[in-house]
């Protein structure tokens, strides 16, 4: 059972059977978080660049990318525990 630990973040102490099964998504949440990533990636692509302000651009672009990063990521580590979890029915005794 996860533990809260003791520091300046709320983190907890998961086991690897935890830690996967926290990390897979459900086929909504999937198709949710990639609704997100592609309602970023069409506002990262209409920024407007002006030559006036390049530093507010980078800011938004810096930022949308970030976003698309995150949401990336989750669901690559959706997919990855889902192989883990695939991988270990198959081989009980790994």
């Amino acid at each position: 059972m996860a533990t809260l630990a003791a520091n300046d973040f709320s983190s907890y102490v998961l086991t690897e059977e935890e830690i996967i099964q926290g990390q897979i998504l459900t086929i909504a949440q999937e198709q949710v978080i990639q609704n997100l990533l592609s309602d970023c990636a069409m506002e990262k692509i209409a920024l407007s660049y002006d030559p006036n302000n390049t530093t507010a651009f980078a800011q938004q672009e810096a930022y949308k990318r970030g976003q698309m990063d995150a949401l990336r990521y989750i669901l690559d580590c959706s997919l990855a525990a889902k192989e883990m979890q695939l991988f270990k029915a198959n081989n009980p005794e790994a």
